[in-house]
């Protein structure tokens, strides 16, 4: 599990940030980690192949275990039109 728990991410935000961990910081990170693991899976930064890769994945996170649909359907809550 990446982060482990949500009660262990903030702590450690807390101590590398010195500030309180908002909800927005642990989407942010767990964005970021799906990226990084797409590109490490695709082995390029070709933007289909890092698509592709990233559907792929199953990922353990403080958020669960994030398959492409939970990915698009977490993500989709947080973004404002």
């Amino acid at each position: 599990v990446y982060f482990g728990s949500y009660t262990r991410f903030k702590t450690r935000f807390r101590a590398m940030f010195m500030k309180e961990a908002v909800t927005t910081n642990a989407y942010a990170t767990v964005a970021g980690l799906l990226l990084t693991i797409a590109i490490e899976t695709a082995g390029t930064l070709n933007d289909d192949e890092v698509a592709q890769a990233l559907g792929r994945n199953n990922v353990e996170t403080f958020f669960g275990k994030l398959n492409p649909e939970k990915i698009l359907f977490l993500f989709s809550k947080k973004v404002k039109k």
